[in-house]
């Protein structure tokens, strides 16, 4: 058994622009837009963290291939 391997990530996170962080409403304004573009693009994600740090967080879909 192995200890200390890095797996491969399995979420990718797109946070908002420094210049807009600390608007609360022009924050969330930008993550709602984000987030209905990722759910129009069929991928599975949710918003993660808390006030200004506040990021949306995509499941990443890999391709198993059984050789």
């Amino acid at each position: 058994m192995l200890y200390g391997t890095r797996r491969p990530a399995t979420t990718e996170q797109v946070c908002p622009p420094k210049e807009i962080r600390e608007n609360t409403k022009a924050r969330r304004a930008w993550l709602a837009e984000k987030l209905a573009e990722v759910a129009a693009a069929g991928r599975v994600a949710e918003i993660v963290g808390a006030g200004s740090y506040q990021c949306i967080s995509m499941k990443i879909q890999k391709d198993v291939v059984m050789v």
